[in-house]
């Protein structure tokens, strides 16, 4: 299974959970903020990080992200 984090954070009001469902079945995951930017190092992603490492996951982590639009002159 992949989790996506950027789905997560539409479809998911809390992603974390005392016992992960599926958490063996979890085989990559991707990471992107929920604008599909690269995400920003803050308390939201730290606590994905401790999530996993909560399960101990040893699988594939990739960013699928977008790039940011250029920035226009003044």
């Amino acid at each position: 299974m992949l989790v996506d984090t950027f789905h997560m954070n539409i479809e998911e009001p809390e992603y974390r959970r005392k016992d992960p469902i599926l958490k063996n079945d979890i085989s990559h995951v991707h990471f992107a903020d929920s604008n599909r930017w690269p995400p920003v190092v803050d308390i939201s992603i730290l606590r994905r990080f401790d999530a996993l490492d909560e399960i101990r996951y040893k699988g594939a982590i990739s960013a699928e992200v977008l790039p940011k639009p250029p920035q226009k002159s003044v």
